[in-house]
């Protein structure tokens, strides 16, 4: 079972969080979350995405070190 979730920001996606559960009814189970963002992506970068997105870079107007976003 999958279930996305996409973050907006005037009305634009900015990012995304996705849970998957694997369960077993007498076993194991396990949960994997991540999440995406988009941080430095451009729209002259990547035209074939067909749904409206922005990114850190396109609302701030400088380049992001990812690491340090992290931390």
């Amino acid at each position: 079972v999958k279930w996305p979730n996409d973050v907006l920001l005037d009305g634009c996606k900015l990012a995304g969080t996705l849970i998957e559960i694997q369960a077993e009814s007498h076993g194991f189970s396990q949960v994997i979350i991540g999440i995406g963002i988009n941080v430095n992506m451009k729209q002259a970068d990547k035209q074939e995405i067909t749904q409206a997105w922005t990114s850190l870079i396109e609302k701030i107007g400088t380049y992001i070190d990812r690491n340090q976003l992290v931390i």
